[in-house]
């Protein structure tokens, strides 16, 4: 068999024949060490051997979809403290801890998951809108089919209840052909709202910014949100999501580490004696 050999890019976890590259941009983090998870959460760690600007990467074969893993790095205390990959596609489940977070509770979070990147589209294209005839609906991806009584009960507040044929029916009747999806990104709920046994319903705290938020999902949410995507547009529908990139769940100075104040500290933050908040809402069409 031939060998496979580590790359720095595509940054993230890319299965590839025989197994699965896991790359990671983490110049501040010389320790760091990949930790692959079973079904019990024990874990085994591996060197990230390759290194390239800054970018630590490493090929472990035998790995499949469905392969939970994660990153470990020493805390300013010394302490091994789990961190999220920042370009994770899938976690396991939805977020949540309890307050405060310490490095011992890192290992407690949901873990990333390798995907499988393809998926059948069944040659669906997109539909392209022009901005003059476009007749956009704005909605929160729960909340748009929550309390519909029409709407099939094992799909409410999920995202194949976007596709319910009753909600169809309702975008039809109104001539909606753009719908715009308030962010589905993984969220982390801040420690606030978490000491008072409350979430952030409008997901604007990312966690990791590629991974679909699991509790809107039956089962597998990266599936289901690209089947609920096809399915919109066959029907001529385009999708827009709201997606957030000037703060994340890591907030200030004094928040918590999931990852990238870990990994390096002029990179993915900019920040003087205060982290900085310099761009806005970014709305890309999908």
């Amino acid at each position: 068999m031939k060998k496979q050999y580590s790359r720095p890019y595509p940054l993230g976890a890319t299965l590839r024949n025989q197994g699965c590259n896991f790359s990671i941009y983490a110049p501040d983090a010389k320790l760091i060490q990949l930790a692959l998870f079973d079904d019990n959460d024990l874990f085994q760690t591996y060197s990230l051997d390759g290194e390239y600007a800054g970018i630590r990467h490493t090929f472990i074969e035998g790995i499949k979809a469905g392969q939970k893993y994660g990153y470990i790095v020493k805390d300013k205390q010394g302490k091994n403290q789990l961190i999220s990959d920042p370009y994770a596609q899938a976690i396991e489940k939805p977020l949540t801890y309890t307050p405060p977070f310490d490095a011992n509770k890192s290992f407690e979070l949901p873990k990333c998951l390798v995907v499988e990147g393809r998926f059948d589209w069944q040659g669906v294209e997109r539909p392209y809108i022009p901005r003059e005839e476009t007749v956009l609906f704005e909605t929160h991806i729960k909340g748009v089919s929550k309390l519909n009584p029409a709407v099939c009960d094992s799909t409410k507040g999920t995202y194949l209840g976007l596709i319910d044929e009753n909600m169809i029916e309702f975008f039809k009747s109104q001539e909606i052909n753009t719908i715009q999806l308030l962010p589905i990104a993984a969220c982390m709920h801040e420690p606030h709202l978490l000491n008072m046994g409350k979430v952030n319903y409008w997901g604007y705290n990312p966690y990791v910014f590629m991974a679909p938020d699991p509790r809107y999902a039956s089962t597998d949410a990266v599936t289901e949100l690209k089947t609920v995507v096809r399915e919109l547009h066959r029907q001529g529908i385009e999708v827009i999501l709201d997606v957030v990139y000037n703060h994340t769940a890591e907030a200030g100075q004094d928040g918590p580490v999931f990852n990238l104040k870990a990994l390096d500290e002029s990179y993915y933050l900019k920040h003087g004696d205060h982290f900085a908040n310099y761009t806005a809402a970014v709305i890309p069409s999908i």
